[in-house]
């Protein structure tokens, strides 16, 4: 069940339109967001036919969530891009998919300025001009980073049992008020199914 109402949504999605500095946005929030959503959606399919005025009201207010939870997201994903760019860490929380966008593009930067500093150093070419092939033989392969499995640290909000991680580790059992770190995939179902909450860590 969310617990925001419209106008909430509405001021979340209105302070992000408004200020330069990223808001807090946790996983909870935007999930709470998202539910609010589909109550709506929901009424909406449960509507009498021959009430076309309480269709109308729910289709308009559905549209207007859609517009602003896609709007305050592209906003956020904007802010998050250019700080990433700049090289500074944005101000405001971030869900987990967001921190995910911020490391990716810091990770693109540094392997660019790299690339920068090697070609002014004039040693690109004899370090990589035998591995030059024709373009339409390049076979693009995601980096090694891309293997590596991301950990989240939770806290716990009910007893859960144990389970396997994607890493092929057992997780738990925890315990409510339990702290531990989780691989990603395991921690956004954790966090969907509002069993744990993420620790973020302020820097």
């Amino acid at each position: 069940m969310s617990k925001l109402s419209y106008d909430d949504v509405y001021r979340i999605w209105k302070s992000e339109v408004k200020f330069d500095e990223l808001g807090d946005l946790e996983d909870l929030r935007l999930g709470d967001m998202i539910s609010y959503l589909s109550k709506t959606r929901l009424s909406l399919a449960h509507t009498d036919a021959d009430n076309q005025l309480q269709a109308n009201l729910f289709t308009q207010e559905i549209q207007n969530l859609e517009f602003m939870i896609r709007d305050l997201l592209q906003i956020r994903s904007r802010k998050i891009v250019d700080a990433a760019l700049a090289g500074k860490r944005p101000v405001g929380l971030m869900t987990i998919s967001e921190e995910e966008l911020y490391n990716r593009v810091l990770r693109g930067m540094e392997a660019h300025s790299k690339f920068i500093e090697e070609s002014l150093a004039g040693s690109v070419s004899s370090d990589r001009a035998s591995k030059t092939r024709p373009t339409d033989d390049i076979v693009e392969k995601p980096p090694e980073s891309e293997g590596e499995i991301e950990y989240i640290t939770l806290k716990f909000l009910t007893d859960v049992p144990a389970s396997v991680g994607i890493d092929g580790t057992t997780l738990g059992p925890f315990k409510a008020e339990d702290i531990a770190s989780v691989p990603a995939p395991n921690a956004k179902n954790m966090i969907h199914n509002h069993v744990a909450v993420r620790v973020v860590s302020q820097k």
